[in-house]
């Protein structure tokens, strides 16, 4: 969790999938801020808790998993704790599908076709796929928060 380089070493940091994992994910901030050169950048991805695919699969969302994943984020929590850490511009690019929930119909449909559910699934998705995939991304409610941020 924390990082051994000098100050100011590199020009760009990578953390997909990470800082829901960590014990003290502001401290790790702060060390990632510290390893970067002026003007570095970072770009970091994490479960969204505001996810549409968890507000409708609730705990069963397959993101939610107490002991590996210790914290979960939406984008101003993230923002705040990004800002907390030094960090400036953080730009976020809203993404779909909500792989949690396509994952979840898929399965059904994959393991059960022919199940009442598995027919229900595959008819929402013909009639609404494209406008619930623009309205989910607008809103900020697809599964994954992917952001840059910057030190100043």
């Amino acid at each position: 969790e924390e990082i051994s380089y000098p100050p100011g070493t590199f020009d760009a940091a990578v953390l997909l999938e990470v800082i829901e994992h960590l014990l003290d994910p502001l401290r790790s901030l702060h060390s990632v801020w510290s390893s970067l050169k002026p003007g570095g950048a970072m770009l970091l991805s994490t479960p969204n808790f505001n996810a549409l695919s968890r507000r409708i699969l609730g705990r069963q969302w397959a993101v939610i998993s107490p002991g590996e994943h210790l914290y979960y984020f939406t984008e101003p929590s993230l923002a705040a704790l990004l800002a907390r850490a030094g960090f400036v511009d953080v730009r976020f690019q809203r993404q779909f599908p909500g792989f949690g929930l396509v994952g979840t119909m898929n399965a059904t449909c994959t393991h059960e076709p022919k199940s009442r559910r598995a027919k229900l699934y595959r008819g929402a998705v013909h009639l609404f796929g494209d406008r619930v995939a623009g309205s989910v991304r607008g809103r900020g409610w697809g599964d994954t928060l992917l952001c840059i941020a910057r030190k100043p």
